[in-house]
């Protein structure tokens, strides 16, 4: 048995290495034939054995890499797109879900639902707390930890792929009527894992990335989930600086909701669909059914504002579409 990873010349076993996270070779797990010097190693990258011994340096097109010490010997050529970054990092310090692109297309999905609340009754006879502890926001966040699910999805063009960081249904408090924890369930599954098209990203410009979440209270064993199912496309524009979209699905009346793109070709995010029942009027009851409210979105990155934080005021509930148009 040929080890993965193995290169092969006229059928014989040449070259079989396997490494640590960052890219150091693992000595003890590597088969070399010295007769065929193979001159391509971590991340399908050229070594430059002359810098720094084998396998200890590599040429990433604009600059020089140590997989010893896991950093970069220059700065990124477009760090000032970074700044959350260290211009010396490789794969945002995250080797294990990603690899460096050398500053190349990436899109970040982030779909949310959130209780806008700080608290919610509970209607009896469902369950033993008097109320449920809520999400307290009166904004949509890119960056927060206040969400009862959370999927986050990475696009990548230039690597032809599409991974998921997190897919998450935060756990529930139930509270007394003094407003103490009296009970809580543990963190779950937000839904089935994203899917995707990979045939059609191989072979073209855009992919659709699809989001679904089935989420219910596990403190109230008859509670109706949070559901929304939405399919996402991207389509970068030919010149890099701007994407097209389409958010297509449906989603129940409550809890809010939020989905962001970010585009880290230059750091910048975009509330695409956004709902809260505080505008609606719609409570809890409305997670009965399933996806009651449709939207098909559609529009271009360059015609939105980049934003981080968006308050409820300064906004309005996504336009649910006809059913022509959805």
């Amino acid at each position: 048995m040929i080890p993965a990873g193995t290169y092969q010349r006229n059928g014989t076993k040449s070259n079989a290495p396997d490494y640590y996270p960052f890219g150091m070779g693992i000595k003890e797990r590597e088969w070399k034939d010295s007769s065929f010097g193979y001159r391509y190693g971590f991340n399908g990258q050229e070594k430059n054995d002359e810098i720094s011994g084998s396998g200890n340096s590599y040429e990433f097109t604009f600059r020089m890499y140590d997989p010893r010490t896991g950093r970069f010997l220059s700065v990124d050529p477009i760090e000032k797109n970074y700044p959350h970054s260290s211009p010396y990092a490789f794969a945002e310090n995250s080797p294990i879900q990603c690899i460096d692109l050398e500053g190349l297309e990436k899109y970040k999905i982030t779909g949310r639902s959130f209780i806008p609340m700080a608290t919610i009754g509970n209607p009896n006879p469902f369950g033993t707390s008097s109320s449920f502890a809520g999400d307290n926001r009166t904004s949509y966040q890119l960056n927060t930890t206040a969400f009862r699910t959370e999927q986050k999805v990475t696009a990548d063009f230039d690597n032809k792929s599409v991974t998921y960081s997190n897919n998450t249904a935060s756990g529930s408090q139930g509270l007394n009527k003094a407003g103490k924890v009296v009970e809580t369930s543990e963190a779950g599954p937000a839904g089935p894992v994203p899917t995707y098209d990979k045939a059609f990203l191989q072979n073209g410009n855009s992919v659709t990335i699809h989001l679904g979440v089935d989420a219910p209270n596990k403190l109230v064993s008859v509670a109706p989930s949070i559901n929304y199912q939405f399919d996402v496309t991207i389509k970068p524009s030919a010149d890099g600086k701007t994407f097209d979209y389409q958010i297509k699905g449906n989603a129940d009346g409550f809890p809010a909701y939020e989905l962001w793109i970010t585009d880290e070709t230059n750091n910048k995010s975009y509330l695409l669909f956004n709902r809260t029942p505080t505008e609606s009027g719609e409570g809890p009851f409305s997670l009965f059914g399933t996806g009651e409210h449709s939207y098909n979105l559609k529009g271009s990155s360059g015609s939105k504002t980049p934003a981080t934080v968006v308050p409820f005021k300064d906004t309005q509930n996504s336009p649910e579409c006809t059913d022509d148009g959805c």
